[in-house]
């Protein structure tokens, strides 16, 4: 016969058990980051081919990443392989780049020759950005290049500041094909102040402004200066025409 405090300890001592509190730690898998380093210094040792086989190595192994495809468009572009380097470059902008790589991607677009692409990715990356004046500028060069002048027109207003004399002389002669003398008066004025050796170009964008208008006083003035600064540049034959038509 068993006590009843022997029974109780019997009891007791089956039901209590020891408890674990501590929670089981999970070992989390380090994250692999690809390693640029090798393909970055064949970039700067000038041998892009070299680093496009790199690169597309780790692009089988790390197809989402966005810092391999930007390295990889960038070394396709030093290779002159510009149509595949805008291909990886939107790969990488859908993939979750940075917005500031639509001008990257605009540029190599205008390398590729394809204006209509670059003149979107300007266009969508000014939007983001419409403080950078460099972006603008560009932006209004493609557009010429690409014939569309209203637009230009607009770009190069809103870099101001950075047009060269080639660029002033390039609005000025636009606004005088739409008829908006006055600005295209104030753009030849830009221009001749802009360069750093005169020419003859920006007085005879002014002289002929002068004859649109009807300024004989000024256009006479024009004329004594050009033939001053620059004899014999109003002797030439298609100088003489283009003057008697106006």
């Amino acid at each position: 016969m068993v006590a009843s405090g022997s029974i109780s300890l019997i009891i007791f001592s089956c039901t209590e058990e020891p408890q674990n509190n501590e929670t089981e730690t999970q070992t989390e898998t380090p994250v692999v980051k690809p390693d640029l380093s090798d393909a970055i210094q064949k970039r700067v040792e000038k041998k892009p081919e070299e680093a496009v086989l790199l690169l597309r190595t780790l692009n089988k192994n790390f197809p989402d990443s966005p810092a391999i495809l930007i390295q990889l468009s960038r070394a396709l572009a030093d290779s002159g392989q510009y149509p595949l380097a805008a291909f990886r470059v939107e790969q990488a902008i859908s993939a979750g780049s940075d917005k500031g790589l639509l001008l990257e991607c605009a540029e190599i677009y205008q390398l590729a020759g394809d204006l209509d692409s670059a003149q979107e990715r300007f266009k969508e990356y000014l939007i983001a950005f419409p403080e950078n004046l460099n972006a603008w500028q560009k932006y209004a060069r493609t557009l010429i290049s690409n014939g569309n002048e209203t637009e230009a027109l607009n770009a190069f207003e809103k870099a101001n500041t950075l047009a060269n004399p080639e660029d002033c002389l390039i609005v000025a002669d636009l606004y005088t094909k739409k008829e908006i003398y006055v600005k295209a008066e104030y753009w030849f004025r830009e221009s001749m102040q802009r360069e750093s050796k005169p020419s003859v170009l920006p007085l005879l964008g002014l002289l002929r402004i002068k004859f649109l208008m009807g300024d004989e006083g000024a256009a006479e003035a024009l004329i004594l200066a050009i033939e001053k600064s620059f004899p014999n540049e109003l002797n030439d034959d298609s100088r003489q025409e283009e003057y008697s038509s106006l």
